[in-house]
């Protein structure tokens, strides 16, 4: 067991936790037709925040959890994070989705992860997926102004180094490498929260626009 390991994983657990009070607590939250899109973005981070509570369990109480973790953490890289990018999209464009269209939002990720995996190439599909979702949050920070565009960049920056060159496996001296990964994942979900609730502000300052203009 890796007691570090444990309390990175506690971390993460507390920052996604920490990002979803924010929303609770957020004007956007009130705002009934995007309900159905902030829950989303609520259920995204509570299943990377289940997956880092079970990471503590694994490491920090009984090895045995091992399966478990793996599954969620799969289900949080997988679903979870491009979950976000199309809130971000959505936000940007505008967009009210309800519950039916994020339904086909899951279903589709979930057909196209089962086609991945019967044609062995999951490795391929993570990263071009996890890429996508990566633009997705870069576009929305253009033209959201300074602040929003450099949150955006940080969160796409956060997200590459902590998975493309620190990984999971392995030290960097004398740190987990694990550790490392779910300490700027600790930063990049917060980030990536303060920007989606940006992106929401801006777009219903925009809509009221509009429609004032229809109105005249």
């Amino acid at each position: 067991m890796h007691s570090s390991t444990a309390a990175s994983d506690a971390l993460l657990a507390l920052a996604c936790l920490a990002s979803v009070i924010g929303i609770l607590r957020s004007p956007q939250w009130a705002e009934k037709p995007l309900r159905a899109t902030w829950l989303m973005a609520i259920a995204a981070l509570l299943l990377t925040g289940a997956a880092a509570v079970v990471g503590v369990l694994h490491f920090g109480v009984d090895l045995s959890w091992q399966v478990l973790h793996a599954k969620l953490s799969q289900a949080s890289s997988l679903l979870a994070l491009p979950i976000l990018g199309v809130v971000a999209l959505t936000l940007t464009r505008g967009w009210h989705w309800q519950r039916l269209g994020w339904c086909w939002v899951i279903i589709s990720l979930s057909v196209l992860f089962e086609g991945a995996q019967r044609l062995g190439m999951l490795d391929t599909y993570k990263l071009l997926l996890n890429l996508a979702t990566l633009g997705l949050v870069l576009y929305a920070g253009i033209g959201s102004g300074r602040n929003r565009l450099l949150a955006a960049v940080g969160v796409v920056a956060l997200f590459i180094v902590a998975g493309l060159v620190i990984g999971t496996q392995g030290v960097i001296g004398p740190l987990q490498r694990a550790d490392v990964f779910h300490a700027l994942l600790s930063l990049a979900y917060p980030l990536l929260t303060w920007l989606l609730l940006g992106l929401n502000g801006r777009n219903g300052v925009t809509a009221q626009t509009e429609k004032s203009v229809k109105t005249l």
